[in-house]
């Protein structure tokens, strides 16, 4: 490839086509559903409604460490069943 001829060039312009095709560009547009922002927000109040539910008086107030070990714990437990 370093020497440039046509055929490694080639090559190299196929990989980097199905990259771009393969890789999605993140939604930010605010009136679209499936804005990246929006998505983590709502995924983020399930995942405290549920620990809510098992008893963990206010997730949203954890720190990410703790909030991740809660969320790891129930995953482990609800496996067990």
């Amino acid at each position: 490839m370093l020497t440039g001829e046509p055929q490694y060039l080639g090559i190299v312009q196929q990989v980097n086509r199905w990259l771009l095709d393969e890789s999605r560009p993140l939604i930010f547009d605010e009136g679209d559903p499936r804005n990246e922002l929006l998505v983590h927000q709502r995924t983020h109040a399930r995942l405290c409604a549920t620990l809510r539910d098992h008893g963990v008086p206010e997730p949203g107030r954890l720190t990410v460490f703790d909030f991740h070990t809660q969320i790891e714990y129930l995953r482990e437990k609800h496996a067990q069943r």
